[in-house]
Parts: structure tokens; sequence; C-alpha cells
């Protein structure tokens, strides 16, 4: 699964068919500049590197699972996307992937249920919540373990078969199996 003329730097920990398309908010962008006002020029969308920027969603809004219809296209919410050194590369200034890696948002991915095609004006709706005891949010802040988990919860999303496998580790891990 891919998204025509979309390119991906570094292949290696980006892409795949869990990684199809990559959500940001305009809130998580607007938080970065309130913490950065001396950058705020570069806080644009697109430049966290997602295919879709929304307005009013962030982590807290979305599950692990949500199945969305964006367009023509159905997708499925998969994983919190895993912020990297190159954020602070991009932006070419320190302390912003901590930042990131701190409040927990940091973005998330879909894959595709229907392929199709989404225009600048189409909506977003969020059709079915099979999975919806921890939004990513507060997935992001128990992997990080900065919450308490909610062992019951994680251990849904590990049987789901959801995560990819580098998010499946990282609550195997906090949940002990």
């Amino acid at each position: 699964d891919s998204i025509d003329l979309d390119e991906c730097f570094d292949k290696k920990h980006h892409g795949g068919s869990k990684r199809v398309i990559h959500h940001y908010s305009l809130k998580n962008y607007q938080r970065l500049k309130d913490t950065f006002p001396e950058l705020v020029e570069k806080f644009v969308p697109g430049s966290y590197g997602e295919n879709i920027c929304t307005e009013d969603l962030d982590e807290k809004d979305l599950f692990v699972g949500d199945i969305v219809q964006i367009g023509e296209v159905k997708a499925r919410l998969t994983i919190p996307r895993t912020p990297c050194s190159t954020i602070d590369k991009t932006y070419e200034e320190k302390g912003i992937l901590k930042n990131i890696v701190q409040t927990g948002h940091y973005g998330w991915f879909y894959e595709i249920i229907t392929p199709g095609i989404i225009n600048v004006s189409d909506t977003f709706e969020v059709i079915e919540r099979p999975y919806g005891k921890t939004c990513l949010h507060d997935l992001i802040l128990q992997v990080g373990r900065k919450q308490e988990p909610n062992i019951d919860a994680l251990k849904e999303l590990v049987e789901s078969k959801i995560l990819d496998d580098s998010w499946t580790a990282k609550v195997r891990r906090v949940v002990g199996s």
C-alpha cells in the first residue's frame, strides 16, 4: 500500500502496510508554536512529515483500531508515530524532539482498508471504534511509563494484531508478556 507520489526518506524506519498515512494535527503545531515562538514560521502543515493534517483532532481524540473515512479512503488507525532525532534536524532546533516525547503529541499512522482518492475539502469521520479503552495519548504515556498502564486494554491491543512489531514489543514490555 502506498500514496501516489509520496516520498519516504528512511525506508528502514518508515513506511510499510501499517504506516501508509501519517496524520498530524494543527493543535499539535499550535502547541509547538506556543513552546517555540521563535520558530512559528517553520511549524506548517507537512513539515512534520504528515500526509494529512486536521484542525481539531489530536492523540486524545483517537484510539488504535479506529476505522476512519476520509474522502473515498477507509483506513484503520494502527500506531502512534515514534518521534526520532530527525525532528530536531528538520526544524534546525534542539529540544523539539524532547518536547514532543514529553507531551505525547506524536502524530499517528493508518493502514488502508479501502483505497481511493482524498481531496483537501474531504471530511474526516471516525466510523467505527472497536478498541475504545485507551486513547493514543494514554497509550503513548503508558508505554513511556509516564502514566499507570491499563494492562487489560494494552493486552487487548497486542492481541488485536493492529500494532506493528515495534509498538507490539513496546506494549509487551509494559504488560510483562
